[in-house]
């Protein structure tokens, strides 16, 4: 903390590649939710995908549906991001979290390989390394739960024509984006290059589960 990085993670999991899509904030927001959301869904529009045909699942927590106890049926941040995209809301029952296992493990993933072995010196190391193993994790590592291949051999095999750089979106800071910017597309603050020419970066060094 004394670096100032950020608390909570979000993450989001395709199902059917395992690829996974990540972001920081120092604080656990509806606004800091629909940020994401807005980044993710931008990301697959400039790839090609038609977001209508998404189902983003989520848990009840307070970032993604707002006050549970509020009188108002008032839509939070997190929902109108999801409109303005067209996507379909999915929320688990409560007291169902195993109905979130896929995100679940991936968070422990990222703990046990990331977070237990790295060290940070700043707020731009720390994304810097979030982003290689976001790389790492989409293109390289095996999923012994899929065949063992990585999400990258996945993605070849069931949709050959898709563009593979889908799988590359540099984790950000959201509380430090500008809204207006991620939904077009632009992340403030962390400067990477958009999209990144993967082969020099990795040499060098369905339905869609969220987590925070």
């Amino acid at each position: 903390r004394r670096m100032g990085l950020p608390r909570y993670e979000y993450a989001l999991r395709e199902l059917s590649t395992g690829a996974s899509f990540f972001a920081y904030a120092d604080e656990n927001t509806s606004t800091n939710a629909s940020k994401f959301a807005d980044y993710v869904a931008e990301h697959l529009k400039r790839h090609g995908i038609k977001t209508a045909r998404i189902q983003w699942q989520s848990d009840n927590g307070s970032e993604y549906i707002g006050n549970v106890n509020k009188k108002i049926n008032r839509k939070s941040a997190f929902e109108k991001a999801l409109i303005r995209h067209e996507i379909h809301h999915g929320r688990i029952p409560p007291r169902s979290s195993w109905l979130q296992g896929d995100v679940e493990t991936f968070n422990n993933i990222v703990e046990r390989e990331f977070f237990d072995i790295e060290s940070f010196g700043s707020k731009e190391e720390f994304l810097g390394k979030a982003y290689s193993y976001q790389l790492y994790f989409n293109h390289t590592r095996k999923n012994r739960y899929r065949d063992n291949q990585s999400p990258l051999e996945i993605l070849r095999d069931r949709f050959p024509d898709a563009n593979e750089d889908i799988l590359n979106l540099p984790p950000i800071h959201l509380d430090i984006c500008d809204e207006s910017l991620v939904v077009k597309g632009k992340e403030s603050g962390y400067h990477v290059p958009w999209p990144a020419h993967l082969s020099k970066l990795l040499d060098s060094q369905g339905t869609w589960y969220p987590g925070s």
